[in-house]
């Protein structure tokens, strides 16, 4: 009787156990977005001359026969199978018709980085590439939490290791070829981080009374390759401040606040910031419009507010900004401004209406 009941509850173990690997599975099928470079593997009944294997470009854009053209990079997998299923049905498909996607890993693929790190980039495939040569590459600064490295397959399944650079035998996995791994920031939200273009990027303690100026000084001061016109603060995602160290420009911190500065690159450009999928500059060229440019970082998220964007622009040395809507963009209702050599265009996050009346 006693081995029956060990036995019943060895298996109900094993039953909890197995159901949540399958719970943490589906969560993470959710939340792995979509790159560049990715391969999708698209299975559909309402045409076998629409399945295969599709690749992501450089630009997020893919084509898949008798589908046309699409931008897919920054979705989830579901909101990528939403997207196709949408398109199937507007080129006379079916809406029964049944259509699944999903991640598929290739021997071509390179390894991709990036996060709390000096370098983001790929490295190409090779057998034996460890966590450890990838992280030399990246050289994680001190604001990385190398004991949650999160290192997610081309297949959609993400493991984090706790990695030690001063024992490389310790959470040093093999990688595989389109392998993603992404050095987290330590949560420490009583601390402020300062990134990019300083010559100790990291967490910086938050006291009563710290700027932005007395931030980066703790940070090592400003690298050669700073961008000193076009520092920015983010706090809880949103731009609050821009300085302009040139001009003699400063802003006070509070804890949790992220400055970034910077670093300058080959030709001119814009920063686009906020709820957008490439985060970054975009090449900037005489002509360029708000829309085109939020196009080149990829185009909004689904929870972007496209009613208010910004453009945020140093006129006489004052800080200036502008308010767009870009429903009146599209609808001709308004001009799309041109922008200028600088500018910052900030995407904000769409804050929910209380619907409680």
């Amino acid at each position: 009787m006693v081995e029956r009941r060990a036995s019943r509850q060895l298996l109900t173990a094993r039953a909890l156990s197995f159901l949540g690997l399958l719970l943490f599975a589906a969560a993470a099928w959710t939340q792995v977005k979509v790159e560049p470079g990715d391969a999708l593997r698209l299975e559909t009944d309402a045409d076998p001359a629409l399945c295969g294997v599709f690749r992501i470009q450089v630009g997020g854009s893919t084509l898949m026969p008798g589908i046309g053209p699409m931008d897919l990079a920054g979705l989830t997998l579901p909101q990528v199978q939403e997207v196709l299923k949408d398109r199937l049905v507007s080129a006379g498909y079916p809406k029964t018709a049944t259509l699944q996607v999903r991640l598929v890993a290739l021997p071509d693929m390179p390894v991709r980085f990036r996060g709390a790190v000096l370098r983001s980039g790929t490295v190409p495939f090779r057998e034996g590439l460890r966590l450890s040569q990838v992280a030399a590459l990246a050289s994680p600064t001190e604001a990385a939490d190398l004991q949650e490295v999160e290192i997610t397959s081309a297949a959609g399944e993400r493991v984090t290791v706790a990695f030690d650079p001063s024992d490389p035998t310790s959470g040093d996995p093999l990688l595989r070829p389109g392998d993603r791994v992404y050095f987290a920031l330590r949560n420490r939200t009583s601390d402020v981080s300062v990134l990019g273009g300083v010559l100790k990027p990291g967490p910086i303690r938050f006291v009563p009374g710290l700027t932005v100026r007395s931030a980066i000084a703790y940070a090592g001061g400003l690298h050669p390759d700073a961008q000193m016109a076009a520092i920015v603060v983010e706090r809880e995602g949103r731009l609050v401040s821009w300085v302009d160290w040139t001009a003699g420009d400063d802003a006070p911190l509070e804890r949790g606040d992220v400055v970034k500065v910077p670093r300058k690159e080959e030709g001119p450009y814009v920063l686009v910031i906020g709820l957008v999928r490439r985060e970054g500059r975009v090449s900037f060229r005489s002509g360029l419009t708000l829309t085109q440019a939020i196009r080149g970082a990829g185009g909004g998220l689904s929870n972007a507010d496209l009613s208010r964007v910004q453009i945020l622009r140093r006129i006489n040395g004052n800080l200036k900004r502008f308010t767009f809507d870009l429903a009146k963009i599209d609808s001709r209702e308004v001009p799309d401004p041109e922008l200028q050599m600088g500018d910052v265009v900030d995407v904000p996050v769409l804050i929910p209406k209380d619907g409680g009346g």
